[in-house]
C-alpha cells in the first residue's frame, strides 16, 4: 500500500504517539524530563543550605564563584552557606550542617560521628553518571564505608617538584627534568646544597616521610589480619631515601620533624627543590606576584611505582543524615562536580578535577597569568595510584613513623630499633582500638 505526503506525516504521528507513550517524542522534551523532575523536588520556596569545611576553606570570594553562583543560577530558592565554628559543638548545639567538606582520611571520623547519608539512592533518582569520576576517587570513597556512597569526590590533590629557577642559574646547572628517580634527585640535591656568600643553599627539602610513602598505598598495617607493618622492607626503604637526602652536606635538617619546606622555599628562597602536595593556588600564586621565579617538574619515582606520585588524596562532600534538604543538597554536590564548575576549577583554581576526562587535567592554571610558561604538563606524566581505606590507625601509624624518623635521624636510635619500636606502638594501638 503506498503513502501519499498526508499518509507519510499520518503514519509519523502514530509512531510519534507510540513512542511518547513509552519514553517520551522528542528529544528536547525528554532531555528537559530529568531537569524538571529536579526543579519539581526542590519547589520554589527557600531553602537555606549550610556547609561545613573541614579543610580547604575557600575564601568568601572562590565560595562565591564556585559555590554560591551556579546553584542560584538553577535554583533562584537555594541560599548556600558557610557554617561557622567547630563541628562538634554544632552537632552538640543540634546545628548539624547539611553538607560537610572534608577529605578522604577523614571519612572514617565522620563515619562513627554518623554524618554522611548514603548518597547511592540519590545517584539513581538524578541517574547520576558516576563513570565521569576518577575511578580511584571513587574507589578511595567507598572504602570509607562498605557498600554505601558515602561523599561525592570534588578535587584530587597532586604531587611536584617545585624549583627554584634562580638558585640553579646561579650555580649554572641544569634545571630537574621529568623522568627523574629518587636517585638521580639526590645526586642533584647534593650538587645544589652549597654555601655561598655567607648563604646556605639547602638541595632538596621532601615533605613528610608519612606523607612521601602514599605512592605505596598507606602502608601503616594490613588490615587483613590487623598487624602493624612497619619493620617492612618497604618501609626500611623510605628511611634510607631520607637519610640520603637530609645526610647531604648543606642540606640537614634543624628540626627533624619540620619538613613543610614552605616558608625556607618560598620566603627565604634558600632551597633549591621542594617534593610536595599541589601548592599553586594556596602559595605559588602569592609568590610569583613576590617575583618567585619557579617553575615545577614531574615527581621523582621509586623504580617499584614508576610514574606514581601520591594516593587518591581526595578531598569530599558528604549530605548529613540530619539535613531536611537532601534533593536540594544533592543538586549542590551536582553543581560542583559539573563540567563547568570542574573547568573553571582547574582553568583559575590549578586544582586537579575528581572527573576523570583528560581535558580537565590539560586545563590546569590556564587561566592564571602566573602559570604561563610553567611546566604543568610534567606534572601529569605521573598518574595517582589507588588508596586503602585510612582510618585512626592509619592516623596513628603516621604519628609513629614521624617520630621513628625523628629518634633515628637525631641518632637517638638506630634505623631498625626505631621502625621496631613504633611497630610495636601501632600493635599496641590496634588492639586498644579492637577492645573499644
Amino acid at each position: 500500500m503506498a503513502f501519499g505526503i498526508n499518509g507519510k506525516t499520518t503514519a509519523l504521528a502514530a509512531v510519534c504517539m507510540l513512542a511518547a507513550t513509552l519514553s517520551g517524542c522528542g528529544g528536547d522534551k525528554a532531555a528537559e524530563q530529568p531537569a524538571q523532575a529536579m526543579k519539581d523536588e526542590i519547589g520554589t520556596a527557600p531553602i537555606d543550605i549550610s556547609i561545613f569545611f573541614t579543610t580547604g576553606k575557600p575564601t568568601n570570594e572562590a565560595f562565591e564563584e564556585i559555590f554560591v553562583l551556579p546553584v542560584k543560577k538553577k535554583y533562584p530558592n537555594i541560599t548556600l552557606r558557610m557554617a561557622e565554628g567547630k563541628l562538634d559543638e554544632l552537632i552538640t548545639a543540634n546545628q548539624v550542617p547539611d553538607l560537610v567538606y572534608s577529605h578522604i582520611g577523614y571519612m572514617y571520623a565522620l563515619d562513627k560521628l554518623d554524618l554522611p547519608v548514603d548518597l547511592n539512592p540519590y545517584v539513581q533518582k538524578y541517574k547520576v553518571d558516576m563513570n565521569r569520576f576518577d575511578p580511584v576517587a571513587i574507589q578511595a570513597i567507598e572504602k570509607a564505608k562498605a557498600g554505601q556512597l558515602a561523599a561525592f569526590p570534588y578535587i584530587l590533590n597532586f604531587g611536584g617538584l617545585y624549583y627554584n629557577k634562580d638558585i640553579f642559574d646561579k650555580f649554572g646547572s641544569a634545571y630537574p627534568r621529568d623522568g627523574m628517580t629518587w636517585d638521580d634527585t639526590i645526586e642533584l640535591a647534593k650538587k645544589m646544597s652549597r654555601l655561598d656568600g655567607g648563604v646556605q643553599y639547602k638541595g632538596l627539602i621532601v615533605y613528610s616521610l608519612a606523607r612521601f610513602q602514599r605512592v605505596a598505598g598507606n602502608t601503616f598495617y594490613d588490615p587483613k589480619t590487623n598487624k602493624a607493618t612497619l619493620e617492612s622492607p618497604e618501609w626500611k626503604s623510605f628511611f634510607d631515601i631520607f637519610m640520603r637526602i637530609y645526610t647531604i652536606p648543606g642540606n640537614e635538617l634543624p628540626n627533624p620533624n619540620d619538613t613543610l619546606g614552605y616558608n625556607p622555599f618560598l620566603k627565604e628562597r634558600n632551597v633549591a627543590m621542594l617534593a610536595q602536595n599541589n601548592i599553586i593556588p594556596n602559595y605559588l600564586f602569592e609568590a610569583s606576584q613576590n617575583g618567585f621565579n619557579w617553575d615545577v617538574a614531574q615527581y621523582p619515582s621509586l623504580p617499584s611505582r614508576p610514574n606514581i606520585m601520591t594516593d587518591a588524596d581526595v578531598q569530599t562532600i558528604s549530605i548529613t543524615k540530619t539535613s531536611k534538604h537532601k534533593d536540594a543538597a544533592m543538586q549542590v554536590l551536582l553543581s560542583v562536580t559539573s563540567d563547568e564548575v570542574q573547568m573553571n576549577l582547574a582553568k583559575k583554581y590549578a586544582r586537579l578535577s575528581s572527573l576523570k576526562d583528560p581535558k580537565f587535567k590539560a586545563a590546569v592554571g590556564e587561566d592564571s597569568p602566573y602559570l604561563k610558561g610553567k611546566n604543568i604538563a610534567g606534572i601529569f606524566k605521573s598518574g595517582i595510584g589507588q588508596s586503602p581505606f585510612r582510618d585512626e590507625i592509619a592516623g596513628q601509624g603516621s604519628t609513629l613513623i614521624d617520630k621513628a624518623f625523628a629518634d633515628a635521624y637525631s641518632g637517638q636510635k638506630d634505623v631498625n630499633t626505631a621502625l621496631r619500636e613504633a611497630n610495636e606502638a601501632l600493635n599496641k594501638f590496634i588492639q586498644e582500638q579492637a577492645r573499644q
